[in-house]
């Protein structure tokens, strides 16, 4: 759904902006601007395809240990994006 990734993106712009900017990935815009390019595939249904950066690390679900430190981190993380989401429309 088109409305839906737009939403996404507009979302990763959102945090871009906050303090947050190296912690979500960046929006990697075409050429002419949109960060969304439709595309048809071999059936000629409509797709759509974004960049977006790569964030270096482990995912959570890789982690081989998740120390009490590292919790209170995500939870402190998930709160200032909670308040930076705050103002986002």
């Amino acid at each position: 759904d088109p409305e839906w990734l737009q939403c996404q993106v507009s979302v990763l712009l959102h945090l871009a902006a906050s303090p947050l900017a190296d912690l979500v990935p960046r929006v990697v815009p075409t050429r002419n601007g949109p960060a969304l390019l439709p595309l048809e595939d071999d059936s000629g249904e409509p797709r759509w395809a974004r960049l977006r950066s790569y964030l270096e690390g482990t995912p959570l679900a890789g982690a081989a240990e998740r120390p009490p430190g590292l919790l209170d981190e995500i939870g402190r993380t998930l709160a200032q994006l909670d308040l930076a989401l705050a103002d986002f429309e």
